[in-house]
């Protein structure tokens, strides 16, 4: 029914993000050397963008699987779920951000644990959809009595 239809589509969502994720990644390795000297002639900012050409790479599968969870979840009405992940993960993002001392540790540190939080708070989302939390949803519900006198 419903409930195989969403595992079905989430499965190869994801599927398809990480494969893409992995693509990206093999593309950004193969022309990232040669991506500083588009950008810029300072030796010194190339010798920079040559330093996180590694870690936006790797990013692009946390990327890739972050905003396709996301997207299942916000069209399963998981929304209110994804802006509190996404608020949590911003201030966790930025508290890493203030302590970074280069363009390494932004990206590596910050950038990273904002998707992180993302990535995780969608795929709460995702599998609530597909059902794993039912016996805790139904168990956290109200019980009918509880319904009827509140609209009473």
């Amino acid at each position: 029914g419903a409930r195989h239809s969403i595992r079905s589509l989430s499965v190869y969502m994801l599927k398809f993000a990480l494969v893409q994720g992995f693509l990206s990644t093999l593309l950004i390795f193969g022309l990232g050397q040669f991506a500083p000297s588009v950008f810029t002639t300072d030796p010194t900012i190339r010798l920079h963008l040559n330093a996180i050409i590694p870690h936006l790479a790797w990013q692009q599968v946390l990327i890739s699987l972050t905003l396709v969870a996301e997207s299942l979840a916000i069209g399963g009405s998981k929304f209110n779920l994804i802006a509190v992940g996404t608020a949590i993960s911003t201030v966790v993002a930025v508290k890493i951000l203030n302590g970074a001392k280069n363009i390494v540790e932004i990206w590596s540190g910050g950038i990273v644990a904002l998707f992180v939080g993302r990535l995780v708070t969608a795929l709460i989302g995702v599998l609530d959809l597909n059902g794993a939390f039912h016996s805790l949803n139904k168990w956290l519900a109200p019980t009918k009595i509880l319904k009827k006198r509140h609209v009473e």
